[in-house]
């Protein structure tokens, strides 16, 4: 029997390979079959479900009846949650923004009586920890106790939340449980500093006067790879302000590192937040999608912001990297090298063009002469790396990758620095290759989440279209 169910789409941008925000399908179920109607848009269709399906597994689909939470706001580069109106309270999210020395992991959530708390995760991906493996990024988790809160005439103040939205900032309207406080906060990270920002703009909507301010923050010390450090959560200005009817003041906190060696430094939280906009705006108003259909536009727009602002300031150079709370100051094989390398060349975005390069050129040092197999992963601000998987397929996700991407970047200097590389992980492949023509790896890129036997068509697949593309090379590297 046919039923209408409503479930939820990845929207996957090309080459960059990363879950977006999506949109709603209305989908219909006639008997072995699925059939989408593209009428309405929104948000995942969860573990495959029509390939597992085919393949004899039991799903059952649940109708869902509640519209969505967030909806497209205009211009289509924001989303917004009007808490106010919604009844499905309590209700709690993580968010990840990132610039090129911290990442940011906001957890924000809001309670049955709309009272908004919030968590935040900050990592520093170029302060190391020991043993400096995959996951040793120096991290804090900033809870309510941690950071500056917000008191009115000497009390906490509760923030009750009007509206929630995103647009490359976190903000939210809310008003003081007593009505008297407006409060807009807005959350963001640095754009190239090793900090995280929040201004609090708080205006007296009563008409009596109001004494508002801020507790202190606190000051914390670790033990790192390069040193002892500090991380400090602190609030500009220090001072309480009596707000008259009418009057509003803004405030600006700071959630940061520091080696203890380094002097602490003064900060401007309106003029970071004017870089973070103007770091949006330069990865977001190239290569613009534009299909009539606003979810998926608005998908796109959100996964290009999401693919740029990964990328850390390292050691061992700009990283692309993809985050999560735990991959950092490291790339990839298939996530940077294959995925996103060629997608940055097309956006013409001079940071993100640099960490691609980065990327291959992290593995040219692993190409020897005796074709062993170059590391998954190069950690640690490139100077560690992982294999733990045996052969994924690796050469042929950097051939793969490398040969798209000098051929959309159209650089030839970047050409001749990277086609020994791409002749020597297609030699790899070659001597790889079965009595039937297949590119033999220990697995493939899902790393035996599902078996991949002794050969597989993704490695295979990669490896062919590399050397389709080395034939569009001019001259005798063609």
């Amino acid at each position: 029997m046919t039923r209408l169910i409503k479930t939820i789409i990845v929207a996957e941008l090309a080459f960059a390979a990363m879950s977006v925000f999506a949109a709603e399908q209305q989908l219909y179920m006639a008997g072995d079959s699925i059939v989408a109607d593209y009428k309405e848009y929104k948000v995942f269709l969860k573990g495959f479900a029509a390939d597992a399906k085919d393949k004899g597994a039991n799903i059952t689909f649940v109708p869902s009846v509640e519209s969505p939470r967030w909806s497209i706001a205009e211009p289509s580069e924001c989303i917004e949650w009007n808490v106010a109106e919604d009844k499905r309270l309590p209700h709690s999210d993580d968010l990840e923004m990132s610039g090129l020395k911290a990442s940011l992991i906001l957890s924000y959530g809001v309670q049955t009586n709309r009272i908004l708390s919030l968590c935040r995760n900050v990592y520093w991906p170029s302060y190391r920890k020991m043993p400096n493996r995959t996951r040793d990024t120096f991290s804090y988790k900033f809870t309510d106790e941690k950071v500056p809160r917000l008191l009115s005439d000497g009390d906490f103040c509760s923030e009750v939340v009007d509206k929630i939205s995103f647009d490359g900032v976190w903000s939210s309207i809310a008003y003081s449980k007593d009505g008297a406080l407006r409060i807009v906060r807005r959350i963001f990270p640095s754009v190239d500093k090793a900090a995280t920002f929040e201004t609090v703009d708080v205006e007296n909507v009563s008409a009596s006067p109001k004494e508002v301010g801020f507790t202190g923050g606190i000051v914390d010390y670790a033990l790192g790879c390069t040193g002892r450090y500090e991380v400090c959560s602190e609030v500009s200005p220090a001072q309480k302000r009596v707000l008259n009817p009418g009057e509003k003041s803004s405030w600006t906190i700071r959630l940061s590192v520091r080696t203890v060696s380094d002097a602490p430094t003064a900060f401007d939280g309106a003029e970071e937040l004017a870089l973070r906009r103007k770091r949006i705006k330069e990865l977001t108003s190239s290569c613009v999608l534009e299909t009539g259909i606003v979810e998926l536009d608005t998908a796109f727009h959100f996964a290009k912001l999401r693919a740029g602002e990964s990328i850390f300031k390292t050691r061992g150079g700009l990283m692309h990297s993809p985050g999560g709370g735990a991959y950092y100051a490291a790339t990839w094989c298939n996530d940077q090298v294959e995925y996103a390398g060629p997608w940055f060349a097309f956006t013409g975005d001079s940071i993100s063009l640099e960490a691609s390069m980065n990327a291959y050129r992290h593995y040219l040092p692993f190409m020897g002469p005796r074709y062993e197999p170059i590391p998954s992963s190069v950690i640690a601000e490139g100077f560690g790396y992982w294999n733990n998987k045996g052969d994924r397929g690796d050469a042929a996700m950097w051939a793969y990758g490398a040969t798209r991407f000098v051929l959309a970047a159209g650089r030839r200097d970047w050409a001749e620095e990277l086609i020994p590389g791409i002749r020597w992980t297609l030699e790899y492949c070659r001597r790889k290759l079965t009595s039937d023509g297949v590119v033999a790896s220990d697995c493939d890129e899902l790393e035996t989440r599902l078996p991949a036997g002794k050969a597989n068509l993704c490695t295979s697949s990669l490896y062919y279209d590399a050397l389709r593309h080395c034939g569009l090379f001019p001259g005798d590297d063609g």
